[in-house]
């Protein structure tokens, strides 16, 4: 407004010009406006390649944007379903755990309940098996004490008749000691007639000397069968210290085995409660692994938080970044938009100016040389002004390298977010990888949790079997204890029957059978103690193996 001013001023002031100065100050003012037309289509250009510039910066920015909210919404839907299958995951395992939990405080107290059953019926039965060895062994007792007092009845009617006989024949010997002495008195008597009847005392001379060897054979005979029977019973003396000897030795021998097969017993009621201890190590292993591996998985999703947050933030800033940015163009655009109004008006001013200079010069023509002078002012104004055109042409162009730099760094910051997208990609990936791995470590524990629970049968069983093998041990013991008294009963019966009939040979039949069954007994018994100890032995030898085996399986899995 003010070179406007200055303009009209000047052609008010200055005198119209002759014709030619007309035709220099038109020829001047053609030039003037195509340089206006010039500047105003180079202006309009730059107007549109900014434009469209800026519409394609939208678009971009635009679909940036697009693209950010989809990855941000994929990323937290994703995020979302691994917090989702983690805390199904989570939920289904605790379930498991409380099912196992209950399962286990069942199984203990159906084994106590089981165990008190068992150690109640044991009991039960330990009592009948007592009240039954004793029944058993008092009727054994009565029999054995009938038959030794049949024994006993018939040795003392023999040893009463072998006395009858020996009282007899002591009798006779008497009635021949008198007859000789009435013989010998008769001799006496007939000695005074031995002269006559020589024949007669020839044949009592013969008598007499047969009787005298028949006293003599009869004497030697009885000597002889007490020698025997002396014989007999030093005989059944060796044989029976020989019997009691073996029976020391059986017993010391049975001793020594009940020694090792309660040492034995004590191994391997010891091994079970290591193997129990071991199973109760691996449990707790199984369960500080799952621990860890529930920390680690964890952690992932805290980590794959974090990152989700880092990436907020990161878009948060990317999105401050990209306001700066739209203010910067906003203001730019602005500056623009004000130069372009200036330069507009500027125009406008020059064309208003024109329109007057022109009505000035043909209203006015004594002024033109003023208005020559105006007009070679103005034509330096305007070639400033188009310097000045020039100038923000530009700084337009710098800002438009500004802007491009600008789209560079944006398309940067873009691939960046691809970058950090993948990262997250990858990272979810290794938390997918990590939930299989938990799932599959959460198999391999069902499957270990399965193969203790039936290992803990196995143990249950081989409790159950070395109990029994235990009560049977137990009932061979008593049966060879109540065998042992039944032997010591009946060798002192024996030996009673012994002393008391050392003369009787007839009662060494009997003697032998008695001895014969208590050895068959002692036999027996050993050899119901050897069938009731083997199988033991050769099932505790797979059961072993086994249990071995599954502790390598462990400490394999712990490794």
């Amino acid at each position: 407004m003010d070179k406007e001013n200055d303009v009209t001023s000047a052609v008010r002031a200055n005198p119209p010009l002759p014709a030619t100065s007309s035709g220099k100050v038109s020829c001047s003012i053609r030039g003037a406006n195509l340089e206006r037309h010039e500047a105003e289509r180079m202006a309009r250009r730059a107007q549109e390649n900014l434009e469209a510039k800026i519409a394609d910066l939208a678009r971009a920015r635009a679909t940036d944007e697009l693209r950010a909210k989809d990855e941000v919404e994929r990323l937290n839907w994703k995020a979302e379903r691994a917090r989702e299958e983690l805390e199904d995951e989570r939920s289904r395992y605790e379930e498991r755990i409380r099912r196992l939990e209950e399962q286990r405080s069942l199984d203990k107290q159906r084994a106590e309940e089981e165990l008190r059953r068992a150690v109640a019926d044991e009991a039960k039965r330990q009592e009948l098996a007592m009240e039954r060895i004793v029944h058993q062994h008092r009727r054994e007792v009565d029999a054995l004490k009938s038959d030794h007092d049949r024994e006993i009845h018939l040795l003392k009617r023999k040893h009463d008749a072998e006395m009858a006989s020996l009282k007899a024949s002591s009798g006779e010997r008497d009635k021949l000691s008198e007859l000789t002495t009435q013989m010998v008195a008769h001799m006496t008597q007939w000695d005074d007639i031995a002269s006559a009847v020589k024949g007669t005392t020839a044949l009592t001379e013969q008598m007499k000397a047969e009787q005298l060897s028949a006293r003599e054979s009869f004497v030697k005979s009885l000597e002889t069968s007490m020698k025997e029977q002396q014989r007999q019973i030093e005989m059944e003396r060796s044989k029976l210290s020989e019997l009691t000897r073996e029976m020391e030795e059986e017993q010391k021998q049975h001793r020594l085995t009940r020694e090792k097969e309660s040492q034995r017993l004590e191994a391997e009621h010891v091994r079970l409660q290591e193997l129990q201890e071991t199973a109760r190590q691996m449990q707790r292993d199984s369960k500080s692994a799952l621990f860890s591996r529930e920390t680690a998985v964890e952690s992932a999703v805290r980590n794959l938080n974090e990152q989700k947050l880092a990436l907020e933030s990161q878009q948060k800033a990317f999105e401050l970044d990209r306001e700066d940015q739209e203010r910067r163009l906003r203001s730019e655009w602005e500056k623009l938009r004000c130069v372009q109004k200036s330069v507009d008006l500027s125009l406008m001013a020059t064309q208003r100016r024109a329109n007057e200079a022109e009505v000035a010069v043909a209203r006015h023509r004594d002024r033109a040389a003023a208005e020559m002078e105006t007009i070679e002012k103005k034509s330096v104004q305007v070639n400033e002004d188009s310097a000045e055109l020039k100038r923000r042409l530009v700084l337009l162009r710098q800002q438009e390298a500004d802007v491009r730099a600008d789209m560079n760094g944006m398309v940067e910051m873009a691939s960046r977010l691809k970058n950090r997208a993948q990262q997250v990609a990858e990272a979810y990936a290794a938390a997918e990888h990590v939930r299989a791995e938990a799932h599959r470590l959460h198999a391999e524990l069902s499957d270990r949790e399965n193969e203790l629970v039936e290992g803990a049968k196995e143990m249950e069983e081989m409790k159950r079997e070395i109990e029994e093998q235990r009560l049977r041990v137990i009932e061979a013991e008593t049966a060879v204890s109540a065998r042992k008294l039944e032997m010591m009963n009946h060798t002192d019966t024996l030996g009673g029957i012994t002393t008391e009939t050392l003369v009787s040979a007839s009662s060494q039949p009997n003697l032998r059978a008695a001895l014969s069954s208590a050895q068959v007994g002692h036999r027996q018994s050993r050899s119901m103690s050897r069938v009731t100890t083997r199988p033991q032995l050769l099932r505790s030898v797979p059961d072993a193996d086994k249990w071995r085996k599954l502790k390598e399986e462990a400490m394999q899995i712990d490794e």
